[in-house]
């Protein structure tokens, strides 16, 4: 069945992609941002899957090093190298991370 309100496309080659098949088959339409975001919060509603969390969660602890000396690790001038491993020393945990590829 034909829609009067858009052309008939004929053609040797058949139309591909997202834009050319939709205009020849009408099987897309223009929905509103709020509307999409209703369709998509539905779907996911219905996905019947619980995420569990098992994580280990414990007290924080402060740094081992005071934050203050931060101004003093990275330097103003942005080429400058400096030691990362200072900047972090003064922002985790305890102090304590676990560096990977150490010599990288």
């Amino acid at each position: 069945m034909s829609n009067p309100s858009r052309p008939v496309v004929a053609s040797a080659t058949p139309p591909t992609g997202a834009r050319p098949v939709a205009l020849v088959t009408g099987a897309a339409r223009r929905i509103g941002r709020a509307v999409a975001l209703e369709l998509a919060r539905a779907a996911v509603g219905r996905l019947n899957r619980v995420k569990q969390v098992t994580l280990d969660v414990r007290e924080p602890v402060a740094p081992l090093y005071p934050a203050e000396e931060l101004y003093g690790i990275v330097p103003a001038d942005p080429r400058q190298p400096f030691d990362v491993r200072e900047v972090i020393a003064r922002l985790v945990d305890g102090s304590e991370f676990d560096e990977f590829k150490p010599l990288y």
